[in-house]
Parts: C-alpha cells; sequence; structure tokens
C-alpha cells in the first residue's frame, strides 16, 4: 500500500464554530474544504442548513455543496467516493484537504470507508416504504431499536431515510449497522489528523439559540414555502432536516411561529448532543475547547504543522 493521502478535518456539533474555524485555517494553509454536512449537499435547502454565505464560499473554495437534488437518491458511500475524488485532485494541485462538517455517518465513510457488503435492494426498500405509511414512522423506529439500539440511538427518531435504510441493511444482510460499523477495513483510507471543536454545553445552547433566531431572520420560512410549491414536501420530510419539518408544521396550521422557534431550537439542542454522543467514540480526535482558547484556527494550524512534522521525521 502506497503513501496514504494527508488531510486535516475540523468536526464538531452544530453551531460550534466549524466553517469559521475552518475558512481561517484554510486561508493560512492553501487549503480548500471538503464539505462533511449530508444535508448541506442538496440544493434549495440553504438557510436551515447553515450553507457557508456567498462571502465565505467566496474567500475560501468549498466542494461537496450543493450536489444534489432534494428527491435524489444519495448516500454515504456515494459520497465517500466523491469525496475521495475531490481529495485526491486537491493534493494533485498542491492543495490541503480540509475536511469540515458534522456528519459523523459521511465523515466515517470518507475517512475509513464503509461496510462494502451487498445492501441494496429495491423490493425492500419498497416494502418498508409501504411499511412505513401503514404503521407510522413511529411504529419503525420502536422496531429499529429492538434491533439496533446502539444506532437507534445516535439518529432522530424521525429520520425517515436513516431508519429505513438501517432497516434495509438487517433485511438484507442479516446484520444491524452497528455490527457493520465494527467491520470496517482495518486500515484508514486517510491518513487524518482530527480536530474536534466543542463548547461548554450551556454556551453551546446559547449559541444554537443565536442560530436558530438568525435562519428565521434570513428567511427560512420563506425558503421552506419556495420547497413546498416546487413539490418537495415529501422529500423534506424523508430526509428531517431541522428547521425544515417544523416550519412545515407551522405552514399547515399545527403549531403557531412561537412553538415553531422553541421546536427547532430545542431539536437543535438534541441533534448537537447526538453528534457529541457519535464523535466522543473516535479516540483519535484531538479536542478543542473553544471557550477556552480564543484562537481557535491558530492552534489548528499548529497542530497541523506538527503532525506534518512528526510524519517527516519518521
Amino acid at each position: 500500500m502506497g503513501e496514504l493521502p494527508k488531510v486535516l478535518a475540523i468536526v464538531g456539533p452544530t453551531a460550534v464554530g466549524k466553517t469559521a474555524v475552518g475558512i481561517r485555517v484554510a486561508k493560512e494553509l492553501n487549503g480548500e474544504i471538503v464539505s462533511a454536512d449530508a444535508r448541506q449537499l442538496y440544493r434549495g435547502m440553504n438557510v436551515g442548513t447553515a450553507k457557508p454565505s456567498i462571502e465565505e464560499l467566496q474567500s475560501v473554495p468549498y466542494h461537496l455543496i450543493d450536489i444534489v437534488e432534494l428527491g435524489e437518491y444519495f448516500s454515504a458511500g456515494i459520497y465517500a467516493e466523491m469525496g475521495h475524488k475531490v481529495i485526491l485532485d486537491l493534493i494533485s494541485r498542491g492543495k490541503l484537504p480540509i475536511i469540515v462538517g458534522g456528519s459523523g455517518l459521511y465523515f466515517r465513510a470518507l475517512v475509513d470507508g464503509l461496510f462494502t457488503g451487498e445492501s441494496r435492494s429495491d423490493e425492500v426498500r419498497e416494502s418498508l416504504s409501504a411499511e412505513v405509511k401503514n404503521s407510522g414512522l413511529e411504529a419503525m423506529y420502536e422496531k429499529l431499536l429492538k434491533i439496533d439500539a446502539d444506532y437507534a440511538k445516535l439518529i432522530s427518531p424521525n429520520d425517515e431515510m436513516r431508519i429505513t435504510r438501517a432497516l434495509e441493511v438487517y433485511e438484507i444482510t442479516g446484520k444491524t449497522l452497528s455490527e457493520s460499523f465494527s467491520n470496517q477495513p482495518e486500515e484508514p483510507l486517510l491518513n487524518s489528523l482530527i480536530i474536534g471543536l466543542r463548547m461548554e454545553r450551556k454556551l453551546l445552547i446559547s449559541r444554537i439559540k443565536e442560530r436558530v433566531e438568525k435562519m428565521i431572520a434570513s428567511g427560512l420560512v420563506d425558503e421552506v414555502k419556495q420547497l413546498l410549491e416546487a413539490g418537495y414536501r415529501e422529500d423534506m420530510q424523508k430526509i428531517p432536516t431541522i428547521g425544515y419539518n417544523e416550519v412545515i408544521n407551522y405552514l399547515d396550521g399545527k403549531i403557531d411561529e412561537s412553538r415553531m422557534i422553541i421546536d427547532i431550537k430545542v431539536n437543535s439542542r438534541r441533534y448537537a448532543k447526538r453528534q457529541m454522543t457519535w464523535f466522543k467514540k473516535d479516540e483519535r480526535i484531538v479536542w478543542i475547547d473553544m471557550e477556552l482558547e480564543k484562537n481557535a484556527a491558530e492552534v489548528v494550524i499548529a497542530a497541523w504543522r506538527d503532525f506534518i512534522s512528526d510524519r517527516k521525521s519518521r
């Protein structure tokens, strides 16, 4: 096996500051950013996924954002394949690939690879989709909890796409996704320095609150209206991105505006907790406490230079 591609990764929960740190690091280290966000992939979902602003996208080249239409099939495996092509191209051009994002499964697929056994079936998927309609998503989530509680606790009970995908894999292979993850290749696919950003819970909750209020002020409700008018209701509900289904409930008259905002904040906090649960299991991650390190980007830059220097000295 040849030398593995060297990459820098910046991960962590929502609203912790990954984008800002990633951009500053990329400017200093001649890097380009490879997004590891499973929702920023989709075109049209901008405000609610906290995509980088136009100014941010113009300041540093970004990859794997706005590459999929809502309703189009996409998976962690496809993402990893595309991501590796991007990374090899960046390295060939003398650029540092900097993976930035908080989607644990997509990050793992890119860095370590995933179980590669045959685990897709249109027939099984259609059967599960019919079961969702007949029994309800809550019943399907309970089913997954009995089969694979470890994985179920890492995802939202409203995430139809991931719930049915996990059940599909189990029905086809007889193995849970948790078991599949444990059968990862022994060697990673990338030589990665993985930096995790974290902060004290109260501060993170405050930042989440500010982010949600900014999304509302920036036109989240209008964005969801436009997607509904374009016929994407079912597609949005199958990949429940925080903010979108809450707004749909508001527009459908099920909740008022105040309740909508509260629900988005609460669900965002829960999502951040699931993200941290996932990343805490990865012992390779070097954590930076954002409230202690006011210049987190400089800490990351120094860590990368030490990482490279250490590899060269071996």
